[in-house]
């Protein structure tokens, strides 16, 4: 379902990513601005204006989906690119949800432990589910199992912020816990393809 939605969207900004590529817009240039909007979203978010927060968050995760449409448009993508794109998401991921947490932490009244922990918990799960790709990539091997990749984090998120603050910790802790199972079922994935190229290779051994 995701890699069909994934399609969708790229098929939807093709026609932008084109016209900014005409334009000599670089894809760096994206990938930088889609931190800078992540920052002014942090900002919102720590002063709790979650509606507010939108707008930027989604001007960011739209410079995210550009800046490798661009890239493909136009032929200009490159080994450093791919890297600042990785490195800039991860960041972009922690800054935002480092501004939710002030703002969650300023509002009465509290739950101290719980903002705490559902923050981290979808923190660092959000990371390993990127890590355990590059990971698996590094290895010789595919590894895009599971629902939980940054546009689909991205989406839920901001519904999150359109739905206030009334909603906002239970879903934080479920995104936190529907990531980490996506952590999970990436890593049996990768267990059993190591598992099947071992197997491979001993069957080529012991062949005549």
């Amino acid at each position: 379902m995701m890699s069909s939605i994934k399609r969708g969207a790229r098929s939807t900004i093709a026609p932008l990513a084109g016209w900014l590529g005409k334009r000599g817009v670089h894809p760096n240039t994206l990938t930088l601005l889609g931190l800078l909007f992540a920052g002014i979203t942090a900002v919102l978010l720590a002063q709790g204006r979650l509606r507010l927060a939108l707008i930027p968050y989604t001007l960011s995760g739209l410079a995210d989906m550009l800046d490798g449409a661009v890239a493909r448009a136009t032929g200009r993508g490159s080994a450093f690119g791919a890297a600042l794109d990785s490195t800039v998401d991860r960041v972009a991921e922690g800054v935002v949800l480092g501004g939710l947490l002030l703002g969650l932490l300023n509002a009465p009244p509290g739950g101290t432990v719980l903002c705490v922990s559902s923050i981290l918990l979808f923190l660092i799960s959000s990371f390993l589910v990127s890590y355990t790709r590059a990971r698996a990539e590094g290895l010789g091997l595919e590894c895009t199992v599971g629902w939980m990749e940054r546009p689909a984090r991205l989406v839920l998120l901001a519904i999150l912020l359109l739905l206030g603050r009334s909603v906002l910790l239970p879903g934080l802790i479920i995104l936190g816990l529907l990531t980490t199972w996506t952590v999970i079922q990436r890593m049996i994935h990768i267990s059993h393809e190591v598992g099947r190229l071992a197997r491979n290779e001993k069957t080529r051994k012991v062949a005549p």
